[in-house]
């Protein structure tokens, strides 16, 4: 009979798995459970396990504290071992456990991860510097302890030959930020010696180019003042010798005519020729004063000319001077402070510390660079 039983039931579940029986009875008494449950706990059940998460205590540090955090563990926990007696144990997992990976994955991550973190963080915090701040660090390096140096670099999980890469940056910002304003005055004193040069250059250019035209202009108008004063005195003494020539020619006449003796005539021929050198001597002796008197006019404003030439340029040479003076004082200053070097042994110093504490090796040799030019 029992034998008879067994093979019936084998026979009905083979049956029920065929035609979907037994999911259907399954289904249903899973159905009836969750039914019952809801019936008993309704929305309260769903509200005070996620009312959990806000009633969750705080701390002075983070939203949520530690024992918070556990609170809300238990409730979610709590929730799914009750809803585990009514309903199919994989289902309750699934509607609870995994709802707490899944659905709240990304609030847990960035709440209760990240309160853990700031607890941490904020007690036991040990993260180690990174790269840009040994970068940072060097900006600031002739104004840090070199202990403090030594501690960042060695803490930094970089390989030696980078941290003096991101030593190298920072100190040429800090040797940027230096030397800066020092390049802008030089560059602005540059410009000032310029403009102090192009300047008077152009107004002496469009001054000599005043003067030359004045002085063509005053050559011109003496030229012709001196031509006319020649030309009248010419005028002059040209009459004069008309005048004698005239009287040579009538005494000849009156001499070959025996008016006039020998001794007569020849006394008045020597008179006129004497009075004609005397005259030919009168108008040189004009002429030679009136070409004296030009020259020396012309030599007086030549030398007014160069005169005011030599003074601008020597007012210009002057102010160059003074200007080279303060630059070359400017270079000095730059190229003998000592700052640099300060910062380039301390790069230096701090590679070699890393290497030695560390127990490697140089792979290259680092010494201080020979100023480019």
């Amino acid at each position: 009979m029992q034998n008879i039983l067994a093979g019936l039931g084998t026979a009905l579940n083979t049956f029920g798995d065929v035609f979907g029986i037994s999911d259907l009875v399954k289904g249903a008494s899973t159905y009836a459970k969750w039914k019952g449950f809801d019936a008993l706990f309704g929305r309260n059940f769903w509200a005070n396990m996620f009312s959990s998460i806000e009633d969750a205590e705080t701390s002075a540090i983070v939203p949520i504290s530690p024992a918070g955090i556990t609170d809300v563990s238990r409730a979610f926990t709590d929730a799914m071992c009750l809803i585990r007696t009514f309903i199919d144990p994989e289902m309750a997992e699934e509607l609870i456990g995994e709802m707490l990976s899944e659905g709240l994955s990304s609030a847990m991550e960035s709440n209760i991860a990240g309160a853990l973190a700031t607890i941490m963080n904020v007690h036991r915090g040990s993260l180690p510097p990174d790269i840009s701040d040994v970068n940072t660090l060097a900006q600031i390096i002739d104004r840090v302890d070199y202990m403090h140096m030594q501690n960042m670099g060695l803490m930094c999980g970089s390989n030696p030959s980078t941290i003096l890469n991101a030593m190298l940056m920072g100190a040429d910002q800090r040797y940027r930020e230096l030397y800066n304003p020092f390049v802008q005055q030089y560059i602005q004193y540059v410009q000032m010696l310029n403009d102090y040069l192009l300047e008077p250059l152009n107004q002496l250019k469009q001054i000599i180019t005043e003067l030359c035209n004045r002085i063509i202009q005053l050559h011109i108008t003496k030229m012709d003042e001196l031509e006319s004063y020649l030309q009248n005195i010419a005028n002059e003494h040209l009459a004069r010798i008309n005048q004698i020539h005239d009287n040579f020619e009538a005494d000849y006449i009156n001499y070959a005519s025996e008016i006039l003796d020998y001794m007569t005539a020849i006394s008045r021929f020597k008179r006129q020729e004497l009075q004609a050198k005397t005259t030919e001597q009168t108008f040189l002796d004009w002429y030679n004063t009136l070409m004296q008197r030009y020259d020396a006019m012309l030599d007086e404003v030549r030398a007014k000319f160069d005169d005011l030439v030599n003074d601008i340029w020597n007012y210009m040479t002057a102010g160059e001077n003074h200007f080279i003076s303060i630059l070359e004082k400017m270079k000095d200053a730059f190229t003998t402070d000592d700052i640099k070097d300060a910062i380039a042994n301390r790069i230096v110093e701090l590679f070699k510390d890393i290497n030695a504490y560390r127990g490697t090796s140089n792979i290259y040799i680092v010494s201080t660079p020979e100023t480019i030019t």
